[in-house]
């Protein structure tokens, strides 16, 4: 267990874990030993939600500013740019002027003068974060190496507001989404922003699509064109916090109520069919406890429940997940989950940064 006082998101890159403090600080942690991992530095990068990883290069939001930092040296970390007001969103700002005040660059360091009251109630939600990238092309080895020539990618939990898809950076916003194309250096090149309905809450990226969960429903967006991705469909579903993974022909959903921005009484897993992008439907729903982040790898289904502890399920038979738990632990609160590979699970939550080692259903805490 790494002890952390507010964390936020996690994400895996080449055998390090980076996780942030919200809006603090990013810590770095060596995992090359998931039995004992080691914490080996950290960034601070004051405003910082979000995160994503391509090539060794770390996109990080900062307020409503990007910034875009060299990681091959992931303890000596070298700030490439700085994108001034990438982000324009309420997500990103306090709902009436901008939060950023003011700031100083360092090739490794940004500091911002946060003494303005207002930055202790923006319009952050940070129930919603974390960074979630291409499920269809993850491989653990690409993660190593890059001898197939495909760019390196990380991967993170289900609470994502920023995707890496097509060699392109998507952000989004509560009514948004951000495009930025990325170039060969890591730096921006073009960008463009699409309206979307309110309520945008995560992304997630697969094949020609990005598949948002928001707060009353699910969208499906094509990026056919990666600068200008297309609403196809909506599913709607009540109001409620929703995250959404997807695995085939099958998008996952968990729906959670009853914090001040998920109001309503629902709290379950929905399994919807979305092999007709344009005509998604429903084929079935569980009911759960206060359901959070989840994660697919193979045949399982790890669904986190916060208070209620970390569910893990057979999903082999989408008619009867209810009836196939596998294994369920209370004595941890995890909001978001990474499942790297069949033998190893990366958790988070307000007891901090768990490393769990998976293997034939036999789980051990380190």
């Amino acid at each position: 267990m790494i002890p952390l006082e507010n964390p936020g998101k996690i994400y895996y890159y080449k055998n390090f874990i980076l996780i942030n403090e919200l809006k603090k600080v990013l810590h770095i942690i060596d995992n090359s030993n998931p039995s004992d991992p080691q914490k080996t530095g950290f960034i601070e990068i004051p405003g910082n939600v979000d995160m994503a990883v391509r090539n060794d290069v770390l996109y990080a939001d900062a307020f409503t500013d990007l910034l875009v930092i060299d990681i091959k040296d992931i303890n000596s970390p070298a700030l490439i740019e700085r994108k001034e007001n990438a982000f324009e969103s309420l997500y990103f700002m306090d709902g009436t002027n901008r939060v950023l005040s003011h700031y100083e660059e360092t090739p490794q360091t940004v500091i911002l003068d946060c003494s303005d009251p207002r930055y202790k109630n923006g319009f952050y939600m940070e129930d919603f974060g974390g960074v979630f990238v291409d499920q269809t092309s993850f491989d653990e080895s690409v993660l190593s190496s890059n001898s197939s020539g495909a760019p390196q990618i990380g991967k993170a939990g289900s609470l994502a507001r920023f995707a890496i898809s097509k060699n392109h950076l998507y952000a989004v916003g509560d009514a948004e989404i951000f495009c930025l194309a990325l170039q060969n250096d890591g730096s921006i090149g073009h960008s463009n922003t699409v309206n979307l309905p309110w309520g945008i809450e995560t992304i997630f990226p697969f094949k020609e699509y990005l598949f948002l969960g928001a707060n009353n429903g699910l969208h499906i967006l094509d990026i056919i064109n990666p600068l200008a991705p297309v609403l196809r469909s909506t599913f709607s579903h009540a109001r409620a916090c929703d995250p959404v993974v997807v695995d085939g022909d099958l998008a996952y959903v968990t729906l959670r109520t009853g914090a001040f921005a998920c109001p309503g009484d629902l709290n379950a897993l929905q399994v919807i069919d979305v092999k007709d992008v344009n005509n998604p439907k429903l084929k079935h729903s569980y009911n759960m406890t206060g359901p959070q982040g989840l994660g697919i790898i193979g045949s399982q289904l790890y669904i986190c429940e916060g208070n209620n502890g970390l569910k893990i399920f057979d999903k082999s038979d989408p008619s009867a997940i209810d009836q196939n738990l596998l294994f369920h632990n209370k004595d941890i609160k995890v909001s978001d989950v990474i499942p790297v590979n069949q033998n190893l699970l990366l958790a988070i939550g307000t007891d901090g940064f768990i490393n769990t080692t998976v293997l034939m259903l036999k789980i051990s805490y380190y």
